[in-house]
């Protein structure tokens, strides 16, 4: 299309000389005393055209031939910012294929490269557009920072971190590069064991750059490493509604953690801080309601405490999870086995007295509803125990001897004989007692 309407130009041109200069008689005299020189005006108007155009050439050439030094120079530049990308872009790809002398390599490169393009020792002209330094520098430093890192040489990538963060002032993406290098230099104190390095880092972030996902994981793992369970608690919370974690991932996450919360108290008053400051669904979790009530039978131990003062705060805990007994899974059952027969056990509290009754009346409804439930026949048998119901005793620990070993749980199973063995030495069965003290030994 183009060529076409060249062409119609063309033409347009060429009819127009043919109409307007073919039969032209005009006459241009030039007077050169004492010479005088006649030309047709066809020509005198050809010279004029032809003279303009060779002096319109002839600045254009001036003005490039003044621009040499620099038009070299801006090639010199481009030459060295390729160099540095094509460098940095190297060293990239070998960090991510784990060649990391090589990635250092080429980070050094980057840098000395970027560098040359930022500080011409050449630039004669003062020409100012290297003034805004270029993000490949700083970029370059971290990479070198990330090998060093990788191999081990900590006051190397320290310098080399701190030289990324010089870099990137002034930078087009200043804000970005620093936010990304505090979170790189958390992650290093992570990598060194360094939890509480960690935590200074990220809080010399702003708290928007704190309440983002990558930050928040950071947190975590610092809390976690740091052994403080309720901070990493919290931050595992907003992790969870920022849907960092899938829905199994978060709620095994936030129970381990709330168990260890748990664990950390050291008398009854820490412990009852500690599961006040779950929400409803940690403490709904039926490893969590076990956890606790264990942990308060062992502050209580071993502080000589009057424990059944405190087991109405377990019996608490305890029969939310007791009432899903269907819903809870077998391991969920063995925890609760372990540590309800301590709750419901006799005390000198009227309170837990009356409790307890509610407790048998429980147990016995679930007996009839799953008689072959090892940790539940395991629970009613010792809770009757307890109560002197030996012959309900009896029934409920032998059908648990003999749930157990499906179970795989060689622990209550011992438990069960041994239950069993009191039972027979209080009967005065010889014979009971002594297949229940081997089958207690084996297992």
């Amino acid at each position: 299309m183009k060529f076409a309407l060249w062409l119609l130009a063309l033409f347009a041109v060429a009819t127009a000389a043919a109409l307007f200069g073919g039969d032209n008689s005009g006459v241009v005299s030039v007077f050169v005393a004492p010479h005088r020189l006649d030309v047709s005006i066809n020509l005198a108007v050809l010279v004029i055209l032809g003279f303009t155009l060779l002096m319109h050439l002839a600045l254009l050439s001036l003005r490039a031939l003044l621009r040499l030094p620099q038009a070299a120079r801006e090639w010199r530049s481009r030459q060295r910012e390729r160099s540095a990308v094509q460098a940095l872009a190297n060293g990239t790809a070998h960090f991510l294929a784990g060649r990391f002398t090589r990635t250092l390599r080429d980070a050094q490169l980057a840098v000395t490269q970027a560098q040359a393009y930022q500080h011409d020792p050449f630039d004669n002209l003062h020409d100012h557009s290297h003034d805004v330094p270029h993000p490949v520098l700083p970029l370059a430093h971290w990479l070198a920072a990330e090998a060093n890192h990788a191999l081990l040489n900590r006051a190397q990538r320290d310098a080399q971190l701190q030289s990324a963060v010089s870099a990137s002032v002034g930078t087009a993406c200043a804000g970005a590069l620093r936010e990304g290098l505090g979170l790189r230099s958390a992650r290093f104190a992570l990598d060194d064991r360094d939890p509480k390095g960690a935590l200074r880092q990220l809080q010399q972030l702003s708290p928007g750059v704190r309440r983002r996902t990558a930050a928040l994981r950071l947190q975590l793992r610092a809390a976690r490493m740091g052994n403080s369970p309720a901070q990493a608690l919290e931050v595992a919370r907003s992790l969870a509604k920022h849907g960092a974690f899938s829905a199994d991932t978060a709620l095994s996450l936030r129970r381990s953690l709330s168990i260890d919360c748990l664990k950390q108290s050291q008398d009854p008053a820490q412990l009852m801080l500690a599961w006040k400051s779950l929400d409803s669904s940690e403490q709904a979790m039926p490893e969590v309601s076990a956890a606790a009530a264990d942990r308060l039978r062992h502050v209580c131990t071993s502080h000589n405490l009057a424990q059944h003062t405190w087991q109405r705060t377990a019996q608490e805990w305890l029969l939310p999870p007791l009432t899903r007994w269907a819903d809870l899974s077998p391991d969920q059952r063995l925890k609760l086995a372990r540590v309800l027969p301590w709750a419901v056990e006799p005390g000198a509290d009227s309170t837990v007295q009356t409790k307890r009754g509610d407790w048998l009346a429980q147990l016995e409804a679930l007996q009839r509803i799953h008689p072959n439930d090892a940790a539940l026949n395991f629970m009613a048998g010792m809770v009757f125990m307890d109560r002197q119901l030996w012959g309900k005793a009896q029934r409920a620990l032998t059908q648990a001897t003999q749930a157990a070993p499906a179970l795989g749980d060689r622990d209550l199973s011992r438990q069960a004989w041994l239950a069993l063995l009191s039972l027979a030495e209080q009967r005065g069965d010889t014979a009971g007692a002594q297949t229940a003290l081997q089958r207690a030994a084996t297992g």
